[in-house]
């Protein structure tokens, strides 16, 4: 379920991370498989920190909360206490 969210993070940032390198070089650029290789690496990379950041900050508070207010059962403030407590999103 998390490796899911992360991959739809990454998914939806690679493209802005992509048009910003693109985007800030200016000149035309020498391709070869060094720097294929590193191109590829790197937004790869950014596009992990960016989707695991997205994930962390937006989604996973969003989908805790939907879980407290959407559910019924247990008083929403033990209810919210449980998922924070055993980090069940």
């Amino acid at each position: 379920m998390v490796l899911g969210r992360l991959v739809y993070g990454m998914y939806l940032t690679h493209a802005a991370i992509q048009l910003v390198d693109v985007g800030s070089a200016r000149s035309s650029l020498y391709y070869n498989d060094f720097t294929m290789t590193q191109h590829a690496l790197s937004d790869f990379v950014l596009s992990m920190c960016f989707g695991t950041l997205l994930c962390l900050g937006m989604e996973s508070p969003i989908s805790a909360l939907e879980k407290v207010f959407l559910h019924p059962g247990k008083s929403s403030f033990a209810r919210f206490c449980d998922i924070v407590r055993f980090n069940r999103v």
